[in-house]
């Protein structure tokens, strides 16, 4: 039996690794914001989302 191919490929790299569709962006994520944290500071909604938390997320709801 043979596992299907996705047309995306990075797809097929994610799901070699358990989880790897939740830890690989994770990963990133805090890399990205640990040795970049500005670039996370791209918009006021994007900011405080990103940044501040998650309460602009919760009033705009």
């Amino acid at each position: 039996m043979s596992i299907p191919v996705s047309r995306v490929p990075i797809y097929d790299t994610l799901n070699r690794i358990p989880g790897g569709l939740m830890i690989i962006p994770l990963i990133l994520g805090s890399i990205v914001g640990t040795l970049a944290p500005a670039a996370l500071e791209i918009g006021s909604f994007t900011t405080a989302l990103f940044k501040d938390g998650a309460m602009a997320f919760m009033a705009r709801g």
